[in-house]
């Protein structure tokens, strides 16, 4: 993950600078936000969520002090304990639901072919650009790259019942483009 972080900067003492922070400060965010969180995974992602947040303001950082100075300790810290806290409140304003019966089923070879026999591909490809982005990311991440549900409400930081509904909406609109 530190090279993603580190193509995110412009200069090699940047870079430099950041790789000095990611080090010092990784173990203390990661106990933080498991102490926020009471789960690994969680954890973690909340520690690499707040190094890609430092990594798009790190000017902003180096404003405060040195890497390895306490005010950037405190400011790192208190970075990884908002975000961690934002989680739970995100967790609790959407928790995930069940939709193993409301199954949506992937685009198939058959009803692929039927649609290109009714349009052509440039064609259901200009209607599917038409769509609104909100739908048209709902259904290219279902339909497309095959991801289910609760996994696109994470992408889209909504709830699983809206994902559903964005998906069955666009779904509609593309069909009544392509009439």
């Amino acid at each position: 993950m530190l090279a993603l972080y580190l193509q995110m900067l412009d200069s090699p003492e940047n870079q430099s600078e950041f790789e000095k922070l990611y080090r010092t400060h990784r173990d203390l965010m990661y106990f933080i936000a498991y102490n926020v969180l009471h789960d690994h995974q969680r954890a973690e992602d909340a520690v690499s969520e707040t190094f890609l947040r430092l990594a798009q303001c790190f000017s902003r950082v180096l404003e405060i002090g040195p890497v390895d100075s306490l005010p950037v300790k405190r400011y790192v810290a208190v970075s990884v304990k908002n975000l961690s806290l934002n989680m739970i409140t995100r967790a609790k304003k959407y928790p995930e639901t069940e939709f193993d019966d409301y199954k949506l089923p992937l685009i198939t070879e058959e009803s692929m072919n039927a649609l290109l026999e009714q349009e052509t591909l440039d064609t259901t490809l200009a209607a599917l650009n038409e769509l609104p982005e909100k739908y048209r990311a709902a259904l290219q991440l279902y339909a497309v790259y095959g991801h289910d549900i609760s996994e696109i409400s994470r992408f889209l930081q909504i709830s699983d019942g809206a994902v559903y509904k964005r998906i069955q909406r666009a779904r509609k609109m593309l069909i009544d483009k392509l009439k």
